[in-house]
């Protein structure tokens, strides 16, 4: 019996410690008092843009990517190439415009704008609705 109590305070701890290690959920708005943190921010994104000629895009959640309020999931030539040899996405802004999703990494500004800079296509998840 005392090796069953034991065993289930192990998977107990184990959990708790595998839930602390998760980043935590912010909304965009929340990204700039989270410079230099590790993140998973949720929102739709409401315009996104692809550079072919500099193989880079970016996923806004405001309409207006100069909004002061913007938040900008940027996609590094080297998530492009991901997105388009691993998941034969060519075009990661027209896949995600109007969808919900959420981007994991570590938040840093870029012209008084919070970011996060997307390496790899598993950075990004869709949010399914409910």
């Amino acid at each position: 019996m005392l090796w069953k109590s034991f065993a289930c305070v192990l998977v107990a701890l184990n959990a708790v410690i595998v839930l602390a290690d998760d980043p935590k959920v912010i909304k965009p708005e929340e990204a700039a008092a989270n410079v230099d943190q590790e993140v998973v921010v949720e929102y739709t994104v409401k315009s996104a843009r692809i550079l072919d000629d500099k193989n880079i895009g970016f996923l806004n959640s405001e309409g207006d990517n100069k909004n002061e309020k913007n938040f900008t999931a940027f996609i590094t030539s080297k998530g492009m190439r991901a997105f388009k040899d691993v998941r034969k996405i060519a075009n990661p802004g027209a896949e995600f415009v109007s969808k919900r999703i959420r981007v994991r990494g570590k938040i840093a500004m870029y012209k008084s704008k919070p970011e996060i800079k997307v390496d790899s296509p598993d950075q990004i998840e869709v949010v399914k609705a409910e």
